[in-house]
């Protein structure tokens, strides 16, 4: 007998972290504030992951568990995703005023960094660090102004030396 649980798991492991990816965007994007969205999402995973164990059959308690873990991710996510948009590297959203306020005190980007037009060359570090908000005030784990006069790591003083250098293409291009 042909068993087909494998791919009805296969398949709803790939949706549910599909959703997760697209989900959790939406979600911090929309929400005013985060702890709702994240409270909702744990419980529902607590949920799906109690019954899990007393389904009927293994393709539904496979499914509840994968989707319930995939959930709890997605609760941690959604707290991570605030930090990307603060660090420019996930696009604020205006119309929501927790954005706004991060875009009125010079962080985030309303652009999406991953909807750009090719550049007709790879791109490494002297093309994108222009792009980097990091580098224009927003302290974050790579830029040496992180905090105070915490011990600059090497990978540090090699972002410092890539904008440099970038700061010089910029003012030979000026």
């Amino acid at each position: 007998m042909l068993q087909l649980v494998g791919v009805w798991i296969a398949l709803v492991t790939f949706v549910s972290i599909w959703w997760g990816h697209v989900g959790v965007r939406w979600v911090e994007a929309h929400s005013r504030v985060i702890w709702p969205p994240m409270v909702a999402l744990g419980l529902a995973a607590l949920t799906l992951n109690l019954y899990a164990p007393f389904a009927p059959n293994l393709a539904i308690g496979g499914a509840c568990s994968v989707v319930g873990f995939t959930l709890f991710w997605d609760a941690v996510e959604v707290y991570r995703q605030q930090w990307r948009v603060i660090h420019g590297h996930a696009p604020a959203h205006p119309a929501n005023p927790r954005h706004a306020a991060y875009l009125a005190a010079g962080l985030g980007r309303t652009d999406d960094p991953l909807k750009r037009e090719p550049q007709g060359v790879p791109v490494d570090a002297l093309h994108i660090a222009p792009l980097c908000n990091p580098c224009t005030g927003t302290p974050c784990l790579v830029c040496p102004r992180r905090k105070g006069n915490q011990k600059i790591t090497r990978r540090q003083e090699a972002h410092a030396a890539i904008m440099s250098q970038v700061a010089q293409v910029a003012e030979v291009e000026q």
